[in-house]
């Protein structure tokens, strides 16, 4: 009887040393790979956010200049309305008989800067849309090539993952055969 147990403990121990063996092959085959691709995955998200951030504050600060600048615009339009205006009394004032042409040179004047407002509001305004659009494109351009890399990602590390479950599965084969020679020498 004390013959049996020892073959028993020795194949046991065999059995909790070949474990130790898969589990280090496997720590040395994908630990250190699986932890360097979740740090790869973590710095591609920080420098996405970090461009995107820097995307929106670019974007804001030409929204800001673009209403400054549409503003500057406005109020020289506004400036030189009231400067052809007041030119306009003086005149009036001076001259009664040239009452009635000022009234059309003004008239036409303010035709022109309505017009010229007008022409200006309207290219301001493609340029906005255009502006739009090129951060749209831009935008939708960073978020097809971050889903791009995240998903060239994923695949390396579900073939990683894949491979992983394949050495388990020989290992739990390997270790199942030990145990069934054992039982057999029984």
């Amino acid at each position: 009887m004390k013959n049996e147990v020892k073959p028993k403990s020795a194949s046991n121990s065999n059995v909790v040393n070949d474990n130790e063996k898969v589990d280090k092959i496997r720590d040395i085959l994908f630990g250190n790979n699986i932890n360097e691709f979740e740090k790869r995955f973590s710095d591609i998200e920080k420098k996405n956010l970090q461009t995107i951030s820097d995307i929106r504050s670019e974007t804001k600060k030409m929204f800001d200049s673009l209403e400054i600048y549409i503003k500057n615009e406005i109020k020289d339009l506004y400036s030189k309305l009231d400067i052809v205006s007041e030119e306009r009394e003086e005149k009036e004032k001076k001259i009664s008989n040239e009452v009635d042409s000022l009234s059309a040179k003004l008239s036409k004047n303010k035709e022109e800067v309505h017009t010229t407002t007008r022409e200006i509001r309207q290219q301001l305004l493609e340029q906005f849309k255009g502006l739009s659009e090129d951060i749209q494109k831009q935008s939708t351009d960073i978020k097809n090539i971050l889903n791009d890399e995240v998903e060239n990602l994923r695949d390396k590390k579900t073939d990683r993952m894949n491979l992983a479950a394949l050495l388990t599965d020989m290992a739990l084969q390997l270790r199942g055969e030990v145990t069934k020679e054992t039982n057999g020498g029984e």
